[in-house]
Parts: C-alpha cells; sequence; structure tokens
C-alpha cells in the first residue's frame, strides 16, 4: 500500500465528516463493492458510487445524526488498508457509540472494495426498542 493510497482513503473519511459525499464517490472505483452487515436494515451490499450513495442515504434517514471517527489506519498489505474507529450516532434522541472495523480495498489510488464491521446486534436491539416505543 503506498502511502497516497492510504492518504486518499484517510481524505475520504474527513470529506465525510465535512457532508462532502461528492468527494467520497470520487475516490470510489466505478465497480466499487461495499458492503455493510446484511442483517441491519441499511445493509447489504452495494455495487457501483450510486448504490453506495443509496446506502449513505439509508444511513441519513435512519440516525438522527452520525459521525465516523477513525483512530486508526493500518496498513495490511499491498492493497488493503484496516480502519479501526467509532460510529457516533443518535439514533431516537439517543446518543451511541458503536465501535467499528473497516476493510479498504485500493487499486490504481482508488476504492474497489469496502467491507463495514460493527456491533450490529446493538444498532438492532436499539432499533427494535424504537419500533416498541421503548425509549
Amino acid at each position: 500500500m503506498s502511502a497516497s493510497e492510504v492518504a486518499t482513503l484517510r481524505a475520504a473519511y474527513q470529506a465525510f465528516g465535512r457532508g462532502d459525499i461528492p468527494a467520497v464517490l470520487a475516490a470510489l472505483d466505478p465497480q466499487v463493492a461495499w458492503e455493510c452487515p446484511a442483517e441491519l436494515p441499511f445493509g447489504g451490499t452495494f455495487r457501483g458510487p450510486e448504490e453506495v450513495l443509496g446506502y449513505f442515504q439509508a444511513l441519513a434517514g435512519t440516525f438522527e445524526s452520525l459521525e465516523v471517527v477513525p483512530d486508526l489506519f493500518l496498513d495490511a498489505g499491498p492493497e488493503h488498508v484496516v480502519v479501526r474507529g467509532r460510529d457516533r450516532v443518535t439514533l431516537g434522541g439517543e446518543p451511541m457509540d458503536v465501535a467499528f472495523l473497516h476493510l479498504a480495498t485500493l487499486r490504481g489510488g482508488r476504492v474497489v472494495a469496502f467491507r463495514e464491521y460493527l456491533d450490529s446486534g446493538r444498532v438492532l436491539r436499539r432499533l427494535d426498542a424504537l419500533a416498541a416505543g421503548i425509549r
């Protein structure tokens, strides 16, 4: 992994933090495969920047606020970067911190694959409580 590819990924996280979604999408390969745990209502596999945009819109429709806070970028070989951090979200008026690991595969300076690992059970329990009218 080159330092410039790690910098590309860092810049994409910074762009997401600023709400600059076009800059995030520009870091993606046209054939990107983006995976989020399928058990989540907004989860699944999204192919291409347009589907990833739809995923981002689903996130915005689920959470009142979302802040992605990476704290470690780990070079994991010639094409991979592991990112560790926390999603700080508000769901049903309640703040939550949800730990994550992201695995990004980059080729030619663009993200070709992205896999999110997070505490989906915690998010699902909160969603279920909201659906049941429990605050």
